[in-house]
């Protein structure tokens, strides 16, 4: 699998616009290799290679490469943050929250989705590095939007997971700047969610 990324390194450097697309695939399909064979390392370094030449794709007019640009960012930086290097982690997630408002399909509930789970990993983040203030202002926001696309389709799996997880984060923020009524409230409505 390495091999064939090399070779389609040295393609893209004498053909870049023939080759960066296929490039983007085979790092992808490398950082899946290295995850499922429990390499986390090696997976990093594929999916930070797959960041930057994103980041070249996502220069053009199309807004599809900018959202995934988008994701893996915003993956990228949960990962970083479960290696304990949170404040990296946010500047990744920063940019994803950032990319993505700049999109015009807001309306999109997908769209919404990406926003909403970026967020809460910018304030996961932020949490982990005790700006518990600047973490809130996220997950409030996080929280808006999971909510409203839940409220939407209440029977959504995708949305009622995630619904869990953000409320969840929110909690340890709340619990971080000691308001205890508000986490106990958030509590009852997560357990809700969970039956």
């Amino acid at each position: 699998m390495g091999e064939a990324v090399e070779l389609r390194q040295t393609l893209s450097s004498s053909d870049p616009e023939g080759q960066r697309e296929y490039l983007d695939w085979d790092l992808h399909s490398l950082e899946f290799y290295h995850s499922e064979a429990g390499n986390p390392a090696a997976a990093a370094i594929a999916r930070e290679k797959l960041i930057e030449l994103r980041h070249v794709l996502s220069t053009g007019d199309a807004e599809s490469y900018r959202l995934n640009l988008a994701s893996w960012s915003n993956g990228f930086a949960w990962h970083l943050r479960e290696f304990d290097r949170p404040e990296k982690g946010f500047k990744h997630a920063e940019e994803s929250v950032s990319i993505i408002r700049a999109a015009p399909s807001m309306e999109d509930p997908a769209v919404a989705l990406s926003l909403a789970c970026s967020l809460d990993t910018a304030a996961a983040c932020l949490h982990d590095l005790g700006r518990w203030e600047e973490a809130l202002v996220y997950s409030e926001e996080a929280v808006g939007l999971i909510r409203e696309l839940h409220s939407r389709e209440s029977d959504n799996i995708q949305y009622h997971d995630h619904l869990v997880d953000i409320l969840e984060m929110y909690g340890k923020v709340l619990g971080a700047l000691g308001r205890t009524e508000a986490v106990e409230r958030l509590v009852q409505e997560a357990t809700s969610l969970k039956v």
